[in-house]
């Protein structure tokens, strides 16, 4: 009797197997169906003259995809850092100006002219953030670095100083700043007061030192200052620097297109020593041969109007490779110093770094 049970419940299980295998059959066959149709479809549409007509688009599509890609990889690695701090986030809060300064020395040093520097933009109440692309600063300098920077970060050199500055912004809390300043080592100084200088420009939403019309308009980039209020655009322009090499293009793009970013959103843009007014006063006191060049070509003013730009308009800053190497020959430079003893700035600063690069 119980033999008969188990043969009955046997039965019931095979036939319930049978069942289940003929609807995974059926289910499978139609599958088979569709998915034949499908091909057959997209046959089509790959031999369709619209298909064939629109590849160029598709290849460009995934070459802009690649493109944009590569260009967040870079883009974060130019933000990345070895980020070595100092100072406490209670001494930043109570200053008014952040300055991101943007730092190269063939010798991994910290030069003494740009310690003077940094000096000077912290006694008028500035925090500092230095960026060097030397990953292997010597002890000596960055331990009289650190007495003013509150952060100094240590990057591979990528992007050149618009790469160091987004690298630096990027790794610091900039809310809160009256003014951030972005800045270089390219320049001797300040030979006068910043403070004055900060007072005096305050009308504006973005200022420099000089402009030029070289190629097109713009603030020269050495020394920048941004209002609170531009803060969340100096961001968007700064979340977009890539590492380009060639140096024209990377003046096109940044130190004329930071400029040019700034007035297009309606930000007032102004510059210390006018491009206009110089010229019109170093013109006067030039040479035949210089005259003739500033009748055809606009010319970089922190070369060629140096002189004046000290001695006419309290111009704070020496360019450093117009000492080092006067790239346009210009015979005045031998007045340098003269100039220089007429300034708060010790001459010496200069002697001694030159002495070393040139």
């Amino acid at each position: 009797m119980r033999r008969k049970v188990v043969d009955n419940k046997t039965k019931r299980e095979l036939a319930e197997l049978k069942k289940r295998n003929k609807e995974l059959s059926n289910r499978n066959r139609t599958l088979m169906q569709e998915l034949y149709q499908m091909n057959s479809t997209v046959e089509q549409i790959f031999n369709s003259t619209s298909w064939k007509l629109t590849a160029p688009l598709r290849m460009i599509k995934n070459i802009f995809v690649r493109f944009s890609s590569g260009l967040e990889i870079k883009r974060k690695k130019i933000a990345e850092g070895y980020i070595r701090s100092y100072g406490s986030e209670q001494e930043q809060i109570k200053r008014n100006n952040i300055c991101f300064f943007a730092h190269y020395d063939v010798d991994n040093k910290i030069d003494d002219h740009v310690i003077y520097y940094i000096r000077k933009l912290h006694e008028i109440g500035t925090d500092i953030i230095l960026i060097s692309t030397c990953k292997n600063i010597d002890n000596n300098s960055i331990k009289k670095a650190s007495v003013y920077c509150s952060k100094i970060i240590l990057r591979e050199n990528t992007g050149r100083d618009f790469g160091s500055w987004y690298c630096g912004i990027a790794n610091t809390d900039i809310s809160g700043y009256d003014n951030i300043i972005l800045a270089n080592d390219s320049v001797y100084g300040p030979l006068f007061g910043l403070d004055e200088i900060m007072k005096k420009m305050q009308e504006f939403d973005v200022w420099g030192i000089t402009d030029s019309y070289e190629i097109s308009h713009h603030l020269q980039s050495y020394f920048l200052v941004f209002k609170r209020r531009t803060v969340r655009k100096l961001m968007e322009f700064m979340e977009n620097i890539e590492d380009i090499k060639n140096k024209r293009r990377l003046i096109i793009k940044y130190e004329i297109g930071i400029t040019k970013f700034m007035q297009r959103y309606g930000f007032t843009v102004g510059a210390l020593c006018k491009y206009e007014e110089v010229s019109e006063f170093a013109y006067k006191f030039s040479d035949l041969k210089l005259k003739m060049h500033m009748r055809r070509f606009f010319v970089n003013p922190s070369h060629f109007f140096w002189k004046e730009l000290i001695e006419e308009f309290r111009c704070p800053f020496l360019k450093v490779e117009l000492l080092r190497d006067n790239p346009n020959k210009l015979s005045n430079i031998k007045l340098w110093k003269n100039v220089v003893k007429d300034t708060s700035y010790d001459y010496k600063i200069i002697e001694n770094h030159l002495r070393r690069v040139r």
